[in-house]
């Protein structure tokens, strides 16, 4: 089993280096590194040559086409039976890829894991990372709160049986991971899904130019995105 790391991001010149340098303290090795420049308009591309690990494969769009479309690009062009998703402006605790290995490791039948998150103070997420198991039992992920959390990998054959939809300006602007990571859920069921209790990632909500603080929460693609 091979891994691949999909790191992307936008204009993130101030976090592109704590990002990548919390690539290469990783616990566990070897892994491929594929990084996305979505069409920076500031000094990312330049912070990404500097400190990107030893044979990152780097892809630089000539425009912004949004997280799903350069998240997609990289995980067609990856090596590796699993992808991991990361995203430019936060890091990861130096174990992250570790415990993502031994979950794979542990259990054949494993497609999927999600982990715990902190965010920048120490402080952890705060909603319960667990589905009930009504919820499971009927895979009605989109009619719960959205639970699955950072660090997500999931199988690379899984991901491409998701159908290719040509979404909405909303959709892709709202939360661009939660369409194909409902569509594994549901796909995966409760007994192939692996979720990694303690926090793995740290979470950064300081970035101006976060998805979240251009739309905000309650931007109505994610509510389409429900809908599908």
């Amino acid at each position: 089993m091979k891994l691949s790391l999909i790191i992307t991001g936008w204009n993130c010149q101030n976090f592109a280096a704590k990002c990548l340098k919390s690539i290469k303290s990783q616990t566990y090795k070897p892994f491929e590194v594929i990084i996305v420049d979505d069409g920076s308009t500031d000094n990312t591309y330049n912070e990404i040559i500097k400190n990107a690990p030893h044979e990152s494969h780097v892809i630089r769009l000539p425009e912004n086409v949004g997280t799903y479309y350069a998240r997609d690009k990289a995980i067609q062009q990856a090596k590796g039976d699993i992808i991991v998703m990361i995203d430019m402006d936060d890091y990861l605790l130096n174990d992250a890829i570790s415990k993502i290995n031994k979950a794979y490791e542990s259990n054949n039948d494993i497609l999927m894991t999600y982990g715990n998150y902190q965010y920048l103070d120490g402080k952890k997420c705060p909603v319960d990372i667990n589905y009930s198991a009504h919820i499971h039992r009927n895979r009605d992920y989109r009619n719960d709160t959205w639970r699955c959390t950072h660090l997500r990998s999931f199988s690379k054959k899984m991901y491409n049986l998701i159908p290719k939809w040509d979404l909405t300006k909303a959709e892709i602007n709202s939360y661009p991971d939660v369409e194909i990571l409902f569509s594994m859920m549901e796909m995966a069921g409760k007994d192939r899904i692996a979720v990694i209790q303690e926090p793995i990632y740290v979470y950064n909500t300081s970035n101006p130019e976060s998805t979240l603080k251009r739309f905000g929460k309650d931007y109505p693609g994610y509510y389409e995105l429900v809908k599908r």
